[in-house]
């Protein structure tokens, strides 16, 4: 009986470190999906905002921090798509929230 309970708790034990209990540290895609919603906000058109996927830049800056960077087209206000370039610094805290703080250039 003491071998079976004790296959169990093994069991459960590997089944919640595959399920993943509690909370996970950022991504890469995370911290990527961050920094696009972030920048869209700040763009006169935010739903016709498009990103070079491929040409962005992402570095781990800590285990809960990144770096990102990349180019994009958007509308501008004559109507016109134009290209701009962005920077995110993005991190979750011990809560789990994502911050992220943007920037855009030319």
């Amino acid at each position: 009986m003491k071998r079976i309970i004790g296959l169990a708790s093994i069991a459960l034990v590997a089944l919640a470190g595959l399920t993943g209990c509690g909370e996970e540290s950022l991504d890469e895609d995370e911290a990527l999906a961050s920094c696009h919603v972030q920048v869209s906000k700040k763009l006169k058109d935010p739903s016709s905002a498009s990103y070079d996927r491929g040409a962005e830049s992402i570095v781990l800056v800590s285990e809960n921090s990144y770096s990102v960077s990349g180019t994009g087209r958007a509308t501008n206000s004559f109507g016109g798509t134009v290209p701009f370039s962005f920077n995110c610094d993005v991190r979750k805290d011990d809560n789990g929230d994502v911050w992220v703080t943007s920037s855009l250039g030319d």
